[in-house]
């Protein structure tokens, strides 16, 4: 019989190494995790991401409210109080709200497909005019950023007309963020060439983070969307990731397929940004990460909207590149907009018409120069698993 000193010094020295393992496992974690920087002009010139541009209050504090209340109205708040079940229950409640995991989202103008990655349907809801007018106005504005150089007369009465509109909103036209300096010309001009690719936009998805709740890395479908996604991030800050998948590295939840092989990631171009060699040659990329700011707008365009994956870590904080970490602390509600091929006259694209599982569906050529994220050309980091089919393979 052993005795029962020996079997609780055996117990105790079972849990110390246990939390050690637990502690080296949270140290790694940590290790692991991308700094985050506060400054999106640091994203294009230092760490080499082209067409990220963040805008800090995009909206002011008012309209916050204004338009999370808009979101919430519906909701009977004692019963989303409570567990997944609860929520559920009360989601049948709350006309246009889908519970997702963690999270819940609503559609607006053209229902995003999770399965699809495509919004080829009329979502229940219309655009609510706070986004189809107030927001669409604010976004002309950042048009006309772009001044003529040739005509300092018309110049200067647009820098006027900027000025008013900017005292009008509380809005800083003339800052990306707090962190950098004015706008330069060429900034104006793509942040204008920009917008203009997303102005008509029909589809808005709002999502609904909890604090610690994140989403999974993914593209914008490249065939069912123009060349600019926008992000309004309200209620909370949030970190958000850049990253190009490196051999056998995997997507954090479900219902994406992201692991690549060693000879599609050093298929790559050399010349691709923010890439280093390793010993046997394959291209390793570099995560990157940016501070979204409570009201501010971010700005997908081109090589960041369709040569990078973004996404928002599960996490309660985040760490930032000057030492410090950010707790996540209230509701997070994300309004990413969007507009679809079907409503855009681009000339990237080719529509044509192929049935599909019974249903009609468009199917365009893209002429993009990001193949390995492209759904049109296949790309293996555009796969994306169905829910459903996952849970039958891991249930065979």
């Amino acid at each position: 019989m052993i005795p029962a000193s020996t079997s609780r010094r055996h117990r105790q020295h079972q849990r110390d190494k246990e939390n050690q393992r637990d502690h080296h496992q949270q140290q790694h974690q940590q290790h692991k995790q991308t700094l985050a920087s506060f400054s999106s002009r640091e994203l294009r010139e230092k760490y080499e991401i082209p067409g990220v541009f963040l805008i800090e209050n995009f909206v002011t504090r008012e309209e916050e409210l204004e338009f999370i209340e808009a979101n919430r109205k519906e909701d009977n708040e004692e019963e989303r109080g409570g567990d997944l079940e609860r929520r559920n229950e009360a989601e049948e409640k709350s006309r246009g709200w889908k519970s997702l995991s963690k999270r819940r989202v609503r559609h607006y103008g053209k229902k995003f497909d999770y399965d699809t990655r495509d919004a080829a349907n009329d979502a229940e809801e219309k655009i609510p005019k706070l986004l189809d007018v107030d927001v669409r106005e604010r976004l002309r504005a950042l048009v006309s950023l772009v001044v003529a150089d040739d005509d300092e007369e018309n110049a200067s009465e647009k820098k006027k007309n900027r000025e008013r509109k900017s005292a009008k909103n509380d809005f800083l036209f003339t800052r990306q963020n707090a962190n950098d300096d004015a706008w330069t010309e060429e900034e104006r001009r793509q942040i204008s060439e920009a917008i203009q690719k997303v102005i008509a936009f029909d589809q808005i998805t709002v999502n609904e983070y909890p604090p610690g709740c994140g989403i999974a890395p993914h593209v914008d479908t490249h065939s069912a969307f123009t060349g600019t996604i926008l992000s309004l991030s309200l209620g909370d800050r949030c970190v958000m990731e850049f990253r190009h998948p490196n051999p056998n590295e995997e997507a954090e939840e479900e219902g994406y397929s992201t692991s690549s092989t060693t000879e599609s990631a050093a298929a790559t171009t050399t010349t691709t940004a923010g890439a280093r060699q390793n010993r046997n040659e394959t291209m390793i990329f570099p995560h990157r990460a940016l501070e979204l700011p409570r009201r501010s707008l971010l700005i997908l365009t081109d090589f960041a909207r369709f040569n990078r994956q973004h996404y928002i870590p599960k996490r309660k904080s985040d760490p930032m590149i000057d030492g410090t970490r950010r707790m996540r602390t209230e509701t997070r509600y994300s309004f990413t907009i969007r507009q679809t091929l079907s409503c855009a006259n681009d000339g990237d694209y080719n529509n044509q018409t192929e049935k599909e599982a019974g249903r009609q569906r468009n199917l365009r050529s893209c002429d993009c120069q990001y193949p390995l994220f492209c759904d049109v050309k296949d790309g293996p980091f555009s796969k994306i698993i169905s829910r459903k089919k996952k849970k039958e393979e891991q249930e065979v």
